[in-house]
């Protein structure tokens, strides 16, 4: 029988052998990516896992192919086929958006997509996010964009390389914050398949935007308007400091109606491992493990959006932990006046 919604790790920002920058998963082959990647998620008792690259969903869709042959492969004994077989596996597509911040980097911001709609996303939405180049030309967020604006980077002999065409599209690919917003205003059916995460380090986050106020002014924008556009865009945050995780509930300096009023809504912090090799798999920097209450579902993930506090937790141990014997597990009805079941009570523990 169902408890209803429990506790559960979730590591939402995890790269993969071959992603587009960064790669420090060495010599071995995707698919020896994709057992490591399991074995690990199986230790850990990972319920989901956003598979994440920059501009790009191929990997992910590597992943699930993996996952879906799952039953045929070796490696792995018939239980831990049936676990690998319900790990919720997500594309979260990492972009640069611009301006830079003052140490110099484009903001990330992450685009995490519903596995049930990306048909209709890469078609839809991917093709109409278009980056303006120096040279007056548009070039999509699709394959084909990328690789033609990478061609821009390369010397006549290597026009034909397609995967370095496409490495150097995406070395090069960024846009306005402003462009998304559009984008989403005309593609209104399909907005809510997508959740906006923002990261908000000072290196390439939004809070770095405090130090480039010069620059901005320059731009006759102000730094305060830019940062507040990027955080009413976004649904949440990529973050696990604990003064995000409160100012954003309005449990900091603000009131929660006054974070409405200025960003839109209440945002949820959630966290990863930002894995770029196998040792950094499901390890996130001082155990900051990401602990999400839903089911293992894309619309369980919409749910923390709706309530930030109490749906995710960021941490070594998932909250309320409680000794085994202050637990009610369930209450068996064994009377002649009721049906004789089980209840089972949510975890707690």
């Amino acid at each position: 029988m169902s408890r209803g919604s429990e506790w559960g790790r979730w590591d939402l920002h995890v790269h993969t052998k071959g992603t587009a920058k960064n790669d420090q998963f060495g010599s071995i082959s995707f698919e020896d990516y994709c057992i490591q990647l399991f074995k690990k998620a199986l230790i850990n008792n990972i319920k989901a896992i956003g598979i994440t690259d920059y501009f790009n969903i191929s990997n992910y869709k590597k992943v699930k192919d993996f996952q879906y042959n799952i039953n045929f492969r070796t490696e792995f004994d018939d239980a831990e086929k049936d676990i690998i077989s319900k790990i919720l596996i997500l594309p979260n597509m990492e972009l640069r958006i611009s301006p830079s911040t003052g140490t110099g980097s484009l903001i990330n911001l992450h685009l995490i997509f519903n596995p049930s709609k990306i048909e209709a996303l890469e078609h839809q939405i991917l093709s109409q996010i278009q980056m303006v180049h120096g040279n007056g030309n548009k070039y999509q967020l699709n394959e084909y964009g990328l690789k033609s604006l990478g061609r821009l980077y390369l010397t006549e002999d290597q026009q034909n390389d397609e995967f370095l065409a496409l490495k150097k599209g995406i070395e090069q690919f960024c846009i306005p914050h402003t462009e998304l917003i559009e984008v989403f205003e005309a593609n209104k059916n399909l907005r809510s398949e997508i959740l906006v995460f923002v990261a908000n380090g000072d290196n390439d986050g939004v809070s770095g935007l405090k130090s480039h106020e010069e620059i901005l002014q320059q731009q006759q924008a102000s730094a305060f308007s830019l940062r507040n556009s990027i955080y009413q865009l976004a649904d949440g945050l990529f973050s696990a400091k604990p003064s995000d995780y409160k100012y954003f509930l309005g449990k900091g300096r603000e009131t929660p109606e006054e974070i409405i009023s200025k960003y839109r809504s209440l945002k949820p912090s959630i966290h990863g491992s930002d894995a770029h090799c196998l040792e950094e798999l499901f390890e996130p920097k001082m155990n900051r493990y990401c602990w999400i209450k839903a089911e293992p579902t894309f619309e369980g993930l919409k749910q923390i959006i709706h309530e930030p506090e109490s749906r995710v937790h960021i941490g070594q141990h998932y909250p309320e932990i409680k000794n085994p014997y202050e637990v009610i597990d369930y209450i068996d009805l064994n009377n002649t006046h009721v049906a004789n079941e089980k209840i089972y009570f949510k975890q707690y523990h």
